[in-house]
């Protein structure tokens, strides 16, 4: 009876580490074919886990990464300011998700770095896992969508969105600066549309554009509304 039973608790841990196994290869190909780039570290900050898939296209090139820092392995492409505030953020031994400036093959691109804490059984801090990606390409189309919608088309002078934007962050703050609004309405404007055509319309509000927006200082805010 007791070999009877030590066989069925061989062949069960023997079933579970084949489980574990799966799942480690699992990982292993999920992160093979990720553009993302997956770390890990010990409870002291050191790494003791680079996934191998896309090193290059961040620009990793040291593979003997295991117990060195983040500033050892990656200071060559985040700058000493980026690496005080990633290192801070670990410090604190929580989550956090950050974008920082990535210098890397001779080109700059926009990583965020994911980092979710681990613990050991007894409750105690173990390290972090976490993702590197590439938003390089996500981070240019929000910036473009945001600026579309907060500029003319025609102008690009700030639109009225900005505006009622930039007045509601003034009225919230409660300080003893004072602030001036210049409404500005160009007359016979509708004249020049019927003299000369829409397109002649159009160049006159360019140029305007471009002579008001050269004599206003880089705090002022010059929109067209209409």
């Amino acid at each position: 009876i007791v070999v009877k039973k030590l066989g069925d608790t061989v062949r069960e841990l023997e079933r579970k580490k084949k489980l574990l196994e799966n799942s480690l290869n699992r990982f292993q190909d999920f992160a093979a074919c990720t553009s993302e780039l997956f770390w890990e570290t010990g409870d002291d900050l050191t790494l003791t886990f680079l996934s191998s898939s896309n090193r290059n296209h961040f620009d990793i090139k040291d593979m003997d990464y295991i117990g060195k820092t983040f500033t050892e392995c990656f200071g060559h492409c985040l700058s000493k300011n980026d690496l005080e505030l990633l290192q801070q953020s670990m410090n604190q031994h929580t989550a956090f998700e950050a974008m920082y400036q990535w210098h890397c093959n001779l080109k700059e691109i926009i990583l965020k770095i994911i980092g979710k804490p681990f613990f050991n059984l007894d409750g105690g801090f173990a390290g972090y896992r976490g993702v590197f990606s590439d938003v390089t390409e996500h981070q240019k189309q929000s910036d473009r969508l945001f600026y579309e919608a907060n500029h003319d088309a025609m102008t690009g002078l700030s639109n009225k969105r900005a505006l009622e934007s930039r007045l509601e962050i003034l009225l919230s703050k409660q300080n003893d600066h004072s602030h001036v609004l210049c409404y500005i309405d160009l007359d016979y404007f509708k004249d020049v549309n019927d003299a000369a055509g829409h397109h002649a319309g159009d160049e006159l509000l360019i140029q305007l554009s471009k002579t008001l927006s050269q004599q206003v200082r880089k705090t002022d805010l010059l929109v067209r509304i209409g």
